[in-house]
C-alpha cells in the first residue's frame, strides 16, 4: 500500500480564530487525512466533499470560511457527535511546484468546537477527529483505491461518465 511521506503536505498548526467556534485543536486523528490528502493535491474536489457530508448524515459544508486571520480555507464540515458540534477546515492545495516550502497546502487540517457547547472535554474532541477521520478516509478509499493509480483510473471513469 502507499504510503505518503509526511513531507508531502504543510504540517503548519496555525493558531487562529473562527467565528462561533472555540480553536483550533489538532488530535493526531487530523494528521492521517493530511497525510492521505497530501501527496495528490487535486484530490480535494466537490466530489470527495459531498460524500463526506453525506456519510455524516448531519454534516454540513461551507465553501471557503475565513478565520481571523484573514485566511480562506477550501472547506468547512460541520458535524454534531452526542450534543456538541464541530467544524472541521481543510485548507487550500496548490501545485507543490508553487508552495515556497515545497508542500501541496497551505496550513493542517483543524478542528473547531462550537461556542454553544457547554462540557467538552479534550477527550470528546479527539474522538470526533477520530471518528471524523475514520469516515474520511472510508469515503476516500471508495472514491480512489489505496494508491495513486487506482484514484487516476477511478477519477478517469468519473471524468468521462465510463
Amino acid at each position: 500500500m502507499f504510503e505518503p511521506k509526511e513531507t508531502d503536505v504543510s504540517n503548519t498548526k496555525v493558531d487562529t480564530k473562527l467565528k462561533g467556534f472555540r480553536g483550533p485543536y489538532f488530535p493526531k486523528a487530523l494528521d492521517r487525512i493530511q497525510k492521505r490528502f497530501g501527496y495528490n493535491f487535486a484530490r480535494w474536489n466537490l466530489l470527495l466533499f459531498e460524500d463526506i457530508v453525506d456519510t455524516l448524515h448531519a454534516g454540513k459544508a461551507s465553501w471557503h470560511p475565513k478565520t481571523a486571520d484573514g485566511y480562506s480555507w477550501m472547506v468547512g464540515i460541520s458535524f454534531v457527535i452526542g450534543k456538541v458540534r464541530y467544524k472541521v477546515l481543510f485548507p487550500m492545495m496548490h501545485d507543490a511546484h508553487s508552495m515556497t516550502d515545497g508542500t501541496n497546502s497551505d496550513r493542517h487540517v483543524a478542528i473547531y468546537v462550537a461556542d454553544s457547547a457547554q462540557d467538552f472535554s479534550e477527550e470528546q474532541i479527539t474522538y470526533a477527529a477520530e471518528v471524523f477521520a475514520g469516515d474520511v478516509i472510508t469515503v476516500y478509499r471508495h472514491l480512489y483505491g489505496d494508491s495513486i493509480r487506482d484514484g487516476k483510473k477511478k477519477a478517469e471513469k468519473a471524468a468521462t461518465g465510463s
